[in-house]
């Protein structure tokens, strides 16, 4: 029946509006002064550092697509949600815990790779879970997320880093994953209408 909506939809755009508050809020942070400070980008090289941070996500989420669709036929979109979301958490850890470029830089890596998996499960749960009637509809769930996500999560950064600190938004990002889009795959998702 209309479950599937709570079942999939509902987990599928959370887990693309904390994705995207992600992607969006390392432009936010990159602008905390004692960020940079902390992390050695205050040189004549910076703008080449931030830049490679971004650059470096962006290889390692693209690349990764490939990766993950080949995990998600032998596991399934469900499990490889999962594991990738738990990837993604320990990366959110570990940007708040970095104390150098090079570690925050490693971080940024994994991350990319870690969050490349939301376009295969995406897809793959709704093919299995809608007909070609919603698919509309099914698809506007993680586009609602994907354009959400960085509007109120700009906001939700700014306030975060303004009242505490830049390492606090990373950790409030990771608790998200943990607390939110971790336990909505492993309770609500399965792969097919039949396992559920």
């Amino acid at each position: 029946g209309q479950k599937r909506w709570l079942y999939i939809a509902v987990p599928i755009f959370f887990f693309w509006f904390f994705g995207q508050i992600d992607k969006v809020g390392i432009s936010i942070i990159q602008t905390d002064p004692e960020f940079l400070h902390t992390l050695g980008m205050t040189g004549a090289d910076k703008n080449a550092k931030i830049g490679l941070l971004s650059f470096v996500f962006t290889i390692a989420y693209g690349v990764s697509n490939l990766f993950w669709g080949f995990i998600i036929d032998k596991l399934g979109a469900r499990k490889t949600a999962i594991a990738g979301l738990f990837v993604w958490t320990i990366t959110m850890i570990m940007s708040g815990l970095a104390n150098s470029y090079e570690i925050f830089l490693i971080s940024r890596i994994i991350l990319g790779f870690g969050e490349g998996m939301m376009i295969p499960v995406s897809g793959k749960l709704i093919s299995n879970w809608f007909n070609k009637r919603e698919l509309g509809r099914a698809q506007a769930s993680w586009l609602t997320g994907n354009y959400l996500g960085p509007a109120m999560g700009a906001v939700v950064l700014v306030l975060v880093i303004s009242l505490l600190h830049w390492q606090a938004a990373f950790f409030m990002l990771a608790a998200f994953n943990l607390f939110i889009n971790i336990p909505m795959f492993i309770l609500m998702t399965r792969n097919t209408p039949e396992e559920h």
